[in-house]
């Protein structure tokens, strides 16, 4: 039984501090950590006094320095009031601050926009890690819905095993490359003649792991970065080639195979977070074993360590210095009304001026551009911008400062972090008269979950199967590429190109002269066999996904087709080199609703069979960022 006292009670408690939260007068201690090399040079503000030092030196030290930080601050468009009292470290560059409640919110904001522009450091780690594709495909799902995947990453790595780990760092917006493994030198041509000489020309190859990030360490903790992955999960190949028609008979070629599995897309991080950069499968979708990539990315800030004894300084001694006014007087702010900040361009007085303009100064110019943009300005509102920080400064009420906040935005002024989309594909293989019956009931529906959750569950049951499974992550007007082949060099054709001129030479030391006869030059063409996408997205007003996909899956390898031998030896067949590829390839244009899967593509496996369909899947997601 609950205590009528205490029902009683409760409410009180809950009005005296939300009256107390609204208090925008109201003084408080907080403590701030930022660049403040210009307070340090310039104006040379007191060193902090050193532990055991005495009251009176303490108190000096803070009348000081208070000086400095009102003097500071008023030149950067903060104005303190009355009963006001700050000072600042300048080791750790840590500033304590006494003020009001809606000062500080000011300065909240004049040292956010110092530290966006403060000296960062990438620093990035990567893991690739290799599990069973059930495993796989159920994190994806379970990563969807979550903005940060490091919890994903360590659960998956404890089912499956460490591919592979780097590390590295990458100073302010520098572009940084990583590559471990192996260098290959692979032959890309050979040349012979018809007395067995053979020169070659070697082609480097990486088996390995190659990353490059391109950053940009943006306002706050925000990262966005283009990235670039290649690994090979499988070992490199060789087999042989019979040459096709040419000059030379009973010749053939080595080649080597090797898997790519690669990422090139832009993300947008928050720093610390991780993320699931891809999944990969064998490219040749033999194995059950899949790879997911998951990149972690900080935006370290070059400054040295916070110092909370600044803090409890100005707390123990501020009041001897300068006591807090006991009913500090409404702030000079009209009621009902607020002040905001905005980092803006440093040309946003003259938007909308003709090149070249003289006009003279104009003290209202900043409200007129907003008061352009249908933004009131009533009674009490201004708007004043501040050159030497780029800052835009907006008195208003709540209502219209939603405008302005829009109004920044649209225009690349605010600090808000954009979002990105994220988008999984599989392809599903299964019994052509159940993917008929799911298609016919999915077709004319804007929402195809029931589709895929039936089957997924035949695939739980042995009854389907996952052929590919693909996972990308990019932002809005951005395209992404996505591959997992096996990179299959193949020459198809020989050419004659004249007797050998210079000298060959056979081994070491040894240079014989140059032998007469004809020549012939074998230059490799690359094939990629496997699974690849490229993917342009748009997301609209409604949160919409307009999604360009350009998909290939191919089924097998590539056969060659060789002619039969003539039963009369004296007839001399012409024939050129003939391959198949058993593929399917479609370009697609679709809008997806966030969340929920859509059937995009059904394709038939074997022309000749029949008896199995492929059915393709998308999801796209939206994932927000903004405050």
């Amino acid at each position: 039984m609950h205590s009528p006292r205490l029902v009683l009670f409760l409410p009180l408690l809950l009005m005296a501090a939300f009256s107390r939260a609204e208090q925008p007068n109201e003084f408080s201690i907080q403590r701030y950590h930022f660049p403040a090399h210009g307070w340090i040079h310039f104006r040379k503000p007191p060193s902090m006094p050193p532990e055991g030092a005495s009251e009176a030196e303490i108190q000096e030290f803070i009348r000081q320095s208070d000086k400095m930080v009102k003097s500071y601050l008023g030149e950067s468009g903060v104005s303190l009031p009355p009963g006001s009292l700050g000072c600042l470290d300048t080791e750790s560059h840590t500033l304590a601050l006494r003020t009001a409640r809606s000062t500080h919110q000011e300065v909240r904001a004049y040292v956010d926009d110092r530290l966006s522009s403060a000296k960062k450091l990438l620093s990035w780690r990567l893991e690739i890690i290799e599990a069973e594709g059930s495993d796989v495909r159920a994190m994806m799902a379970e990563a969807q819905g979550k903005k940060d995947h490091g919890a994903l990453l360590d659960a998956l790595s404890a089912k499956g095993r460490v591919f592979a780990t780097m590390r590295g760092e990458s100073a302010g917006s520098m572009g940084t490359t990583a590559q471990q493994g192996k260098r290959l030198l692979l032959p890309g041509y050979y040349a012979l003649d018809e007395n067995g000489y053979v020169d070659f020309e070697d082609n480097e190859a990486n088996q390995g792991v190659a990353l490059r990030l391109d950053p940009v360490l943006g306002f706050e903790d925000n990262v966005d970065l283009s990235v670039e992955l290649n690994f090979q999960a499988q070992a490199a190949s060789r087999r042989w080639q019979k040459l096709p028609a040419g000059g030379l008979s009973k010749v053939e070629a080595c080649w080597t195979d090797l898997p790519r599995n690669s990422i090139k897309t832009s993300i947008n991080f928050r720093s610390g977070e991780t993320k699931l950069l891809g999944v990969w499968t064998d490219p040749l979708a033999v194995s059950s074993k899949m790879t997911a990539a998951f990149l972690c990315a900080h935006s370290v800030l070059l400054m040295p360590p916070e110092n909370a004894r600044i803090e409890k300084l100005l707390g123990a001694a501020g009041e001897t210095v300068l006591a807090t006014p006991k009913n500090p007087p409404p702030l000079d702010l009209p009621a009902g009304m607020k002040v905001s900040r905005y980092k803006v361009p440093p040309d946003f007085e003259t938007m909308g001026e003709k090149e070249g303009s003289q006009a003279p100064p104009d003290t209202t110019k900043v409200q007129k551009i907003l008061e352009g943009q249908g933004i009131p300005f009533p009674r009490g509102a201004y708007a004043k911008f501040i050159s030497e920080t780029s800052e835009l400064v907006v008195c208003n009420t709540p209502e219209n400062i939603d405008l302005v906040d829009s109004f920044t935005g649209v225009h690349g002024c605010g600090s808000s972090f954009p979002g990105t989309v994220r988008l999984s594909f599989h392809i599903v293989e299964a019994e052509a008269a159940v993917i008929r019956k799911l298609g016919r009931e999915s077709e004319g529906l804007a929402d195809h979950q029931e589709a895929w959750k039936a089957l997924n569950q035949m695939a739980a049951g042995g009854k389907a199967r996952f052929v590919r499974s693909a996972w990308m992550e990019t932002r809005h007007g951005q395209q992404v590429v996505y591959e997992n082949v096996l990179l299959r060099p193949r020459a198809d054709s020989v050419s004659e190109v004249g007797a050998a001129e210079e000298p060959v030479k056979t081994k070491e030391g040894e240079v014989p002269a140059a032998v007469p006869g004809r020549r012939f030059y074998l230059e490799a063409e690359e094939d990629k066999i496997g699974f690849t996408i490229e993917a342009d997205l748009v997301v609209e007003d409604e949160r919409m996904i307009t999604l360009n996909v350009k998909l290939e899956n191919d089924l097998a390898l590539p056969v060659t087709l060789t002619p039969e031998a003539p039963a009369d030896p004296s007839v001399r067949r012409i024939s050129a080199v003939t391959q198949e590829n058993p593929e399917a390839t479609f370009t697609t244009n679709t809008v997806c609703v966030p969340g929920r899967y859509r059937m995009i593509g059904v394709y038939q496996p074997d022309a000749e069979d029949g008896k199995l369909l492929h059915a393709v899947f998308v999801r796209a997601d939206v994932v927000e960022y903004r405050e």
